[in-house]
């Protein structure tokens, strides 16, 4: 299939989080890793949330209307992380609110986005501008229909959402889900190279912890693009890479994976820089859409 040509997909799960008021921003700013006081009205932007320890409890991408802010993050983790982060509001004048069920969301794949009125198509929110292109759609319920006339006069294909999350796996995006929550600094992800992290913004919850790895260059695990083949067993997000000679060492962690095809898996996982030049057989480094120094300890 040639996706950029165009196609799109229902996305089930993927959730939606708004967060309204006056101090929405500046909550945001001190809880998430990115700048998100730099967007500005409907930019969107890679980001994540960290645990007071710098762990990611979720990765989101999140789009700027007015004062408001709607985030969309992996569905087993929305509602743990609207009570998580509703602990911070103390004073605040912010409100977080889950409207999932108020939008349709899709995903939609191809090098040249649809052109569709911002009344009909909700919000557009962008993943990556790497080919083909990645946007997604939140459309009100009222306009969901209007929106898939939309599509199909331009001639967009509907796909399964298992060729969505491929496109996010292969442009090397990060999707944690409550198997993977708190597994991971943001730098093991590569937030640090898909402009996900502010390290000039100032304090936010676990910044000590991710800006001590940066300054002193001590992330030895990284996030790397992998096909696995001729596997006893399917990968899934969370599973342990191990050496084949035996032992129980670990070299890396799944982040994420494909549904399986004739025993071929692709893969996101985080793997020691020391084992990335010495995979056991069955397991191939592929390319990413960013440089990620292989064999350095950065």
């Amino acid at each position: 299939m040639n996706t950029a040509q165009g196609c799109y997909c229902r996305l089930h799960h993927t959730s939606l989080l708004a967060f309204s008021g006056e101090d929405a921003g500046k909550f945001l700013q001190g809880q998430s890793t990115c700048d998100i006081l730099a967007l500005q009205q409907g930019q969107s932007t890679l980001g994540a949330f960290c645990s007071a320890k710098g762990r990611v409890i979720a990765v989101f991408q999140a789009l700027r209307l007015g004062d408001d802010f709607f985030l969309s993050v992996n569905s087993t983790l929305a509602e743990r992380l609207r009570q998580h982060l509703s602990r911070y509001i103390l004073r605040a004048k912010v409100s977080i609110s889950d409207v999932s069920a108020d939008y349709t969301l899709f995903g939609v794949i191809g090098d040249t986005p649809p052109e569709v009125p911002i009344a009909v198509a909700g919000m557009v929110m962008t993943f990556s501008v790497n080919a083909p292109a990645l946007n997604l759609y939140a459309a009100p319920i009222a306009q969901t229909e209007e929106l898939l006339a939309e599509f199909k006069q331009q001639s967009l294909r509907l796909v399964d959402e298992m060729l969505w999350s491929s496109e996010v796996l292969r442009h090397g995006l990060p999707d944690i889900e409550e198997g993977t929550t708190e597994a991971f600094i943001p730098q093991m992800l590569n937030l640090d190279l898909l402009n996900g992290i502010g390290f000039k913004k100032g304090c936010y919850t676990g910044q000590e912890i991710v800006a001590r790895t940066h300054y002193l260059g001590q992330c030895k695990r990284r996030m790397f693009r992998l096909t696995a083949t001729s596997i006893p067993k399917p990968y899934r997000a969370g599973s342990t890479i191990r050496h084949l000679n035996g032992s129980d060492d670990s070299l890396g962690t799944v982040v994420s994976a494909s549904v399986p095809e004739q025993q071929r898996q692709e893969l996101l996982a985080v793997i020691n820089l020391s084992d990335i030049n010495s995979l056991p057989v069955g397991l191939t480094l592929e390319a990413l859409p960013y440089t990620v120094e292989a064999g350095k300890e950065s």
